[in-house]
């Protein structure tokens, strides 16, 4: 029996099945990429590129059935997030051993997962009606009905998350009240 040989082969076919689209991996959103990064006498490492609702932990399981043998997952670590792909991402034994000044450095707006939703910036009477649930309209701007939109107030702090219902109004779906 070898393992490096069949694992080969299985990461190759999953190549070839997830071309055809005949994937036996059914959980998958996008496979892009998969690389045997290491290999001992039981245990092996992939490093994974995929979209986000991927199961790792399925893809290794089916990877093991494939073999007609089973595994699991020993360790898994997330090294890149698709909206944060110019970030760079510690695992906690790096930030436990830093400063605070370079624990500061590594925090982020909270809004800079939403850089490609459309934003607009509210009036203090809009934003009474935002946080109280209430529908508030918006002239300046043109909207996709059912476009989600990041609201922010006049101070520029993130107010929530809405929905287009029209043209020009939007429904709050998520308001935060982080000021």
């Amino acid at each position: 029996y070898n393992l490096d040989k069949d694992l080969k082969e299985v990461i190759s076919n999953l190549k070839i099945y997830i071309k055809s689209v005949k994937c036996f991996i059914t959980e998958f959103k996008r496979l892009y990429k998969i690389t045997l990064k290491s290999l001992t006498n039981n245990e092996f490492q992939l490093e994974v590129q995929c979209s986000k609702g991927t199961y790792i932990r399925v893809l290794i399981e089916d990877i093991a059935k494939n073999m007609s043998n089973l595994a699991h997952v020993k360790e898994l670590r997330r090294t890149s997030i698709e909206l944060l792909e110019n970030y760079n991402m510690y695992s906690y034994s790096q930030m436990t051993s830093m400063s605070k000044k370079e624990l500061y450095n590594c925090i982020h707006p909270l809004d800079i997962v939403f850089k490609n939703i459309t934003k607009i910036k509210i009036n203090s009477n809009q934003t009474i009606k935002f946080n109280h649930g209430q529908t508030i309209n918006i002239a300046s701007q043109k909207l996709d009905i059912g476009e989600t939109i990041i609201i922010y107030n006049e101070k520029n702090y993130l107010q929530g998350i809405g929905t287009s219902l029209s043209e020009n109004i939007i429904k709050p779906t998520k308001v935060f009240n982080l000021n």
